[in-house]
C-alpha cells in the first residue's frame, strides 16, 4: 500500500507585493478561507534571501499551510485521515484551495511564471526496502549489503504545453521503534516547469498543468509501485 504523506504546490513570480505584509495576508486569508489559524508575519530583513518565508498561514488543524516569500508561494496539504492518505483522493482534497489561490493571483494581477507540484509517499513492502531497491534497479556487488539506499532520477520531457523537470527520489526507511524493520520505502515525485522558461500562468493553464502532473504521478506509481 502506498500512502500520501504530503502534497506541495509552488507558484513562482518575479515578485509578490509584500510591502504591507498584513494587508497581503489579510486579503489572502479572505480569498482562500482555509487558513483559520493564527497568521505569522515574520520580521525578515529586506536583504535576506528571497526564498525565506515572510508570511506563514495555517489552518487550525495544520492540514493546509501557506508560506509566502518574495518570489514564491508554497501551499502544503498534510492529510489527516486514512481516506486523505489515498492518492486517488488527492484532487478532491486540494482542488478548492488551489482554485481559490490561483483566482487570488489573477484578481490581484500577480503574474505566475512558473509552477510545480510535489508529493511525498510511503509504501509498505513485503521485503526489506534495501533488498527491494537492489533487485529492482541495481546490480549486486558493493551495494548488495547496504543498510540504506537513496536514488535520485531526473527526467526532462514535455507535459502537455509545458517543458518540465521530474525528479523522483526513492529512499529506504526503517521503523523508529523497530530499527531492524526496513520494509518501508519513501517516494518523492517533484514536477516543475523549467526555471529558464517564463510562462504566463492563468487559471486554465494551472488546471492543465496540475491535472497532467497528477496523471503522470499516478501512472508512475501504477507502473512501478502497484
Amino acid at each position: 500500500m502506498t500512502k500520501l504523506q504530503s502534497f506541495q504546490a509552488a507558484f513562482f513570480s518575479n515578485g509578490f507585493p509584500l510591502e504591507n505584509k498584513l494587508d497581503f495576508a489579510t486579503k489572502l486569508v479572505a480569498a482562500i478561507k482555509h487558513f483559520d489559524g493564527e497568521p505569522a508575519l515574520l520580521p525578515i530583513p529586506s536583504d535576506a534571501p528571497t526564498e525565506i518565508p515572510r508570511i506563514i498561514l495555517k489552518s487550525k488543524d495544520t492540514k493546509f499551510i501557506c508560506n509566502v516569500s518574495l518570489q514564491r508561494v508554497d501551499l502544503f496539504f498534510n492529510p489527516k485521515t486514512e481516506q486523505e492518505q489515498d492518492f486517488s483522493n488527492l484532487m478532491k482534497s486540494i482542488e478548492g484551495v488551489l482554485k481559490k489561490t490561483v483566482s487570488f493571483f489573477e484578481t490581484s494581477k500577480i503574474k505566475i511564471n512558473r509552477a510545480g507540484v510535489s508529493v511525498n509517499l510511503i509504501k509498505d513492502l513485503e521485503e526489506g526496502s534495501n533488498n527491494y531497491l537492489c533487485k529492482k534497479y541495481l546490480k549486486t556487488g558493493l551495494i548488495a549489503d547496504s543498510s540504506e539506499l537513496e536514488l535520485h532520477i531526473l527526467n526532462k520531457f514535455d507535459l502537455k504545453k509545458f517543458k518540465i523537470n521530474r525528479w523522483i527520489r526513492i529512499k529506504t526507511l526503517r521503523e523508529k521503534s523497530v530499527p531492524e524493520n526496513d520494509k518501508l520505502l519513501s517516494i518523492n515525485i517533484d514536477i516543475n516547469s523549467l526555471q529558464e522558461i517564463a510562462y504566463d500562468f492563468i487559471a486554465e493553464d494551472f488546471d492543465i498543468f496540475l491535472d497532467a502532473a497528477l496523471i503522470n504521478m499516478n501512472d508512475l506509481l501504477k507502473a512501478h509501485y502497484a
